[in-house]
């Protein structure tokens, strides 16, 4: 009789040991399950507790947004990502040496267009920032500027916090917590890999954006950029053109970028648009310098040459570092100098500049004599090296200002120089004489005035001078002859620049 379902005398040996052994195991399985119910408890206790404090800590819901495109785009595996990254690197050098505040990068998959990126990120080695504001366009969904309601961003190469910045821009409603505009983008998500190689620690404030008038919104998020702060705006270029013509229009709209004209870029093909606008703007108010630090397409990378997609890397920077404006300083006083007392030029060994002097720029050379204007003159176009725009303007405003005589040997000791550095100038678009007035930024923006056949300018610094906005446009209407009301004449145009204004440190005789 073998052992059935109650247990019999006449169970051989084996048979109970067989018994005993499948009880044993029963029971341990049942401990073993009950204590991990009891630490899966402790545990989602510690859990909740977490979130709760995470809650509290950042007013949000505590959440990661995942890794939505990992594997597609870049890598899933942290050390492929991470090896792939930094062989792009290695194919790049670092030309900044002022340290970036924006920069413009393409959202392609790696291997079309990681290598156009890593030549804007790698200008960020040895740099560190608090924040980093990453703003993208939306691919999927409709929204005007959205976080997402989470904690933390999550790529194979680890965690993201988001910065209190983002909760605070969302309690003063200038962006919105739609979780749906980011679960599947990837414009933004593929950014953060190079941000984690290339900085490590640092909070970020992810905004996707769709319907956002860019001027408003970069005047709203201005105020929270400061030193320890960078934008990456993610847009790529041209999409699906035959190889010359996306050069062609792609090599149109980098121009645009550059010389910050937010006009004609708005009419530009770039799926960023808004996010580099956004940039653009911010740039203009602060006196950021772009610059390009790569561009190719599709074609050049790992697709054909029949339809391809354009991507393009720019940097923008503060502009002229400390040891820079020394040396234009020193020019513009050699210059003078050497003008006055011998009629003669000084030579310059352009192998021993920075390529920001040997690039072309614009500028204005300012002398004051005992604390008033001796002579100020300047291009409003970069039409030439800046190197050379500081000589000859030190010429021009010590010999041909129409308002003063021409310095004399005896006044040098007397003179201080003043040098301005422009951004391209750019109209400013307003519906009338009150709505000017309310764009205008005293101090920020200097002002050209197109009347006619009558132009004038004055730069930032004239504001110091002339506070009131509407003495301040009517003496610049008078200045270039035009009548003193001349600028609320709608036919009239408006053009505002910034500068990087820096004078000689020494006191004069």
């Amino acid at each position: 009789m073998s052992c059935g379902k109650y247990l019999s005398v006449d169970c051989n040996k084996t048979d109970l040991a067989i018994i005993a052994f499948a009880l044993i195991f029963t029971l341990i399985v049942a401990s073993s399950v009950f204590f991990q119910q009891l630490e899966d408890n402790k545990a989602l206790k510690s859990q909740e507790e977490y979130e709760n404090t995470m809650a509290k800590k950042n007013d949000t819901v505590w959440a990661v947004r995942t890794p939505a495109v990992a594997g597609q785009f870049y890598p899933a595996d942290a050390k492929q990502l991470e090896s792939m990254i930094k062989e792009f690197m290695d194919e790049v050098d670092v030309y900044e040496s002022n340290k970036p505040r924006a920069i413009i990068s393409p959202h392609a998959g790696y291997i079309y267009s990681g290598l156009t990126a890593s030549y804007g990120y790698k200008q960020l080695q040895g740099r560190s920032y608090k924040t980093v504001i990453v703003l993208a366009p939306s691919h999927f969904a409709h929204v005007s500027a959205s976080i997402p309601n989470a904690s933390h961003y999550e790529t194979p190469l680890g965690l993201i916090p988001i910065s209190p910045i983002a909760v605070e821009l969302e309690e003063k409603k200038i962006i919105k917590h739609t979780s749906e505009a980011h679960d599947r983008e990837h414009s933004l998500e593929v950014q953060l890999p190079f941000l984690q190689v290339m900085l490590g620690d640092f909070q970020l404030v992810p905004i996707v954006m769709g319907n956002v008038n860019p001027a408003e919104f970069a005047k709203k998020l201005e105020p929270y950029v400061d030193d320890d702060t960078l934008i990456i705006a993610s847009s790529d270029l041209s999409h699906y053109h035959p190889y010359a013509e996306a050069n062609s229009l792609d090599t149109s709209c980098v121009n645009h970028i550059l010389t910050l004209d937010l006009k004609d870029v708005a009419n530009d093909e770039l799926c960023g648009v808004i996010p580099v606008m956004t940039v653009m703007e911010i740039a203009r108010m602060r006196g950021w310098t772009p610059k390009l630090m790569d561009y190719r397409t599709s074609g050049d990378t790992a697709g054909d040459k029949n339809q391809v997609v354009g991507y393009a890397s720019i940097v923008f920077h503060d502009g002229l570092n400390s040891e820079e404006e020394e040396f234009l300083l020193t020019l513009a006083r050699d210059t003078l100098e050497k003008r006055v007392r011998f009629n003669e030029t000084p030579k310059v060994d352009e192998s021993r500049l920075t390529e920001r002097l040997k690039a072309d720029g614009a500028c204005f050379v300012t002398y004051h004599e005992n604390g008033d204007l001796r002579g100020c003159i300047g291009h409003l176009e970069a039409r030439m090296p800046l190197y050379k725009c500081v000589m000859e303007n030190a010429v021009n405003a010590a010999i041909h200002d129409p308002r003063f005589n021409p310095v004399k040997e005896a006044e040098l000791d007397e003179i201080g120089i003043e040098v301005s550095v422009l951004t391209p100038p750019a109209e400013l678009p307003h519906k009338d004489a009150d709505d000017l007035l309310e764009k205008l930024t005293p101090l920020r923006d200097g002002v050209i005035i197109q009347s006619g056949y009558y132009q004038s300018t004055y730069l930032p610094q004239v504001w110091e001078q002339i506070p009131n906005k509407k003495e301040f446009l009517s003496q610049l209407c008078m200045k270039g002859g035009a009548g003193r009301d001349c600028w609320k004449n709608p036919e009239t145009k408006i053009l505002t620049y910034q500068a990087q204004v820096f004078s000689e440190k020494k006191e004069t005789k």
